[in-house]
């Protein structure tokens, strides 16, 4: 395979069956029409990182379609040929934790470039997972478990197992709750029928309508009262089930980054439940910020949990511009700062939401070129526009795009400005 190290080129699959591992013990073959693109690498770069591959005699080796069509892959002669994998013979049967790479993974031999402390950490909580409980065969295997028994990777696993198993101490009431919710939803929807009925009625069928409301909203009602009652339950039991949860998560030494972000989260999680889950601290919501903004490789798992935590807390969606917060000085020291100390935006952008048009107005004319990018909610691209100097408007027509949330990246002057920006049906 190849190494891309700043993550701008990946391959899609599509519906190939591909193995990705050590090309020392597999030679792997495009099925199925798979075919290799890319989004926003030059040719250039690709020719620079090539794949290498043996394309001499075996074609298979090549995917039946390339974007752009050279600079990827590049013939090399293999002097240690193996047998071709091709479907079905390239079909994994499961997990094995005593493969070469999971090998690999337990002896640390693992290169992932600048983050490689956080990712070998968060590849050894994955191999211990899934290989705890299960019979091992080489020393490789039992040195990995004796050394993480009692460090960070065994301590969490046994905080990841108890939150699991939290979880799941309720699982009928939660059930019954989610059975009752649904009740009332479509309770709900039945009387805002019923109302629409009653305002076009004539007189003589309102009193039968509005019989059969008053027996709805007494249902309702019922349900309301069980779900609430319902979830009471389930939070109490939560609530002390997480308290010596807590005290365990605060016993963990953190050394790094990517340890302390796992507690920080871990411990919010733990107080919030305590509180019967009634809502994030002004002073927890900061530390979410702080880790959620982080590189996620060197951050680690936690920025993503952080981020989601916050959406749940929201209930909307938050652009978080990863090709900032992995920039070459947040590599080696990854910082928590909060949104409250960046600078000042200098770009205005309006109307919010917008329909036909939306105007980007900077507070002064721009002093270099720039670029504008529109990303929709699933992150992919939808238009990029260079900026010329001198330029202080800019009028982005939006009247082809579907309705929805859109994420608009600004780069200009070596600054940059992400704005949610939702578009009107």
């Amino acid at each position: 395979g190849n190494h891309f190290g700043l993550h701008e080129a990946g391959l899609w699959l599509d519906g190939a069956s591909a193995m990705l591992g050590g090309q020392s013990h597999t030679e792997n073959c495009w099925a199925n029409g798979g075919r290799a693109v890319y989004d926003g690498v030059t040719e250039t770069f690709a020719a620079n990182l090539p794949f290498l591959v043996d394309a001499g005699d075996n074609p298979c080796f090549l995917p039946m379609e390339v974007e752009p069509s050279q600079g990827w892959f590049e013939d090399f002669n293999n002097e240690n040929p193996m047998p071709p994998c091709a479907a079905p013979q390239c079909g994994l049967g499961g997990f094995d934790h005593e493969s070469p790479d999971a090998h690999l993974i337990a002896e640390g031999q693992i290169e992932a470039g600048v983050y490689t402390d956080a990712v070998r950490w968060a590849l050894n909580r994955y191999l211990y997972k899934k290989a705890y409980g299960l019979p091992l065969e080489s020393n490789i295997m039992q040195d990995f478990f004796d050394t993480h028994l009692h460090s960070t990777v065994g301590a969490f696993y046994e905080m990841d197992s108890r939150l699991n198993a939290l979880y799941n101490a309720n699982a009928e009431d939660v059930a019954a709750m989610a059975a009752g919710l649904d009740s009332l939803a479509a309770g709900l929807d039945a009387l805002a029928a019923l109302d629409i009925q009653l305002l076009e009625a004539s007189e003589e069928n309102r009193p039968a309508l509005l019989a059969v409301r008053s027996e709805l909203l007494d249902d309702v009602t019922e349900w309301a009262g069980n779900a609430a009652a319902l979830y009471k339950l389930v939070a109490e039991e939560r609530a002390q089930l997480a308290e010596p949860l807590k005290t365990q998560n605060e016993s963990i030494n953190a050394s790094f980054i990517y340890e302390q972000n796992e507690k920080d989260v871990n411990d919010i999680l733990l107080s919030n439940l305590e509180r019967g889950g009634t809502g994030l601290e002004a002073g927890e919501l900061q530390t979410l910020e702080s880790i959620a903004e982080q590189c996620p490789f060197s951050g680690g798992r936690a920025v993503f949990r952080a981020r989601a935590f916050l959406a749940a807390e929201s209930r909307a969606m938050s652009w978080y511009d990863d090709g900032t917060a992995c920039s070459e000085a947040e590599r080696t020291q990854p910082t928590r700062a909060s949104q409250e100390t960046k600078p000042a935006s200098q770009i205005r952008l309006y109307p919010n939401p917008a329909k036909q048009q939306a105007t980007i107005l900077w507070s002064e004319p721009l002093q270099k070129q720039g670029a504008m990018e529109l990303y929709d909610a699933f992150g992919r691209k939808q238009l990029t526009v260079a900026l010329e100097k001198g330029l202080q408007e800019y009028r982005l027509l939006l009247h082809r795009l579907p309705a929805g949330l859109y994420f608009l990246r600004v780069s200009a002057g070596g600054q940059e400005e992400s704005f949610k920006l939702i578009v009107k049906p």
